[in-house]
């Protein structure tokens, strides 16, 4: 169990330093971040235990449930959530289309022809919600199928042997269960809202990853989105550092 623990920690860990580094335009030093992350976890984890842990992964965890169910919400306000952003090619232009009647739909590629380059935009029809290639398929069960260990990681083992009684076992693998699933509505609108407005957001966000280009653009709107956008990216540092 060790060495694949060693591996999860190491992706973890690397996760922290290039969200931060990247979210800082590179003025945070991507090794600097890891050495300085890292040191204070052990300290953290040194002076308060297990106990403090799980008083800090409750008060997180609650955070991210109202992070998972709020950012939905808002980018369905913005821009019409799957209704008003995934069309067929036929249904151009969509009810959010702002520029040459693709940006707000789910259904161009920003990209030079037969290159990898940005560039001139090209449509292609219903590019995005395409049948996935075989091997993106097989992909995607795998790494379904590689999910069933996660419980025999040490610090899931670790938290269940920490419980009081079994109920509470119970109750937290339930949650763990409906997690997954809540986690990735956010994930899904966040990366449609993306692809589909990608054209009409500022250059500098259109080079970003779906996340950090809509928390830059959460962030421009002000107010509660602008607000949102802060405990979001919290949120996400706090997730990665807490595993």
């Amino acid at each position: 169990l060790c060495i694949p623990q060693l591996l999860y920690l190491a992706v973890q860990i690397f996760s922290l330093g290039a969200v931060l580094s990247n979210l800082t335009n590179g003025e945070l030093n991507f090794y600097a971040i890891i050495i300085f992350a890292t040191f204070l976890i052990l300290l953290f984890e040194a002076l308060g235990g297990m106990r403090s842990v799980a008083y800090t992964d409750a008060v997180q965890a609650t955070v991210m449930v109202i992070i998972f169910l709020t950012i939905p919400i808002v980018i369905g306000v913005m821009y019409g959530g799957f209704v008003g952003q995934v069309v067929n090619s036929d249904d151009l232009p969509c009810d959010n289309s702002n520029e040459d009647m693709t940006s707000g739909c789910l259904n161009y590629e920003d990209r030079v022809p037969g290159t990898s380059e940005p560039g001139p935009t090209l449509i292609v029809d219903e590019f995005y919600i395409r049948m996935p290639s075989q091997i993106t398929t097989i992909n995607y069960i795998l790494f379904t199928l590689s999910l069933l260990s996660f419980a025999l990681n040490p610090h899931m083992l670790q938290r269940a042997f920490t419980a009081k009684h079994d109920w509470q076992v119970r109750f937290v693998t339930g949650a763990i269960f409906v997690a997954g699933f809540l986690a990735q509505i956010p994930g899904v609108t966040t990366g449609i809202a993306y692809l589909s407005n990608k054209l009409s957001f500022k250059q500098e966000y259109q080079e970003m990853a779906a996340f950090q280009a809509m928390l830059g653009v959460f962030r421009d709107e002000g107010g509660f989105v602008g607000f949102l956008s802060y405990i979001a990216l919290l949120a996400a540092i706090a997730g990665i550092m807490s595993t």
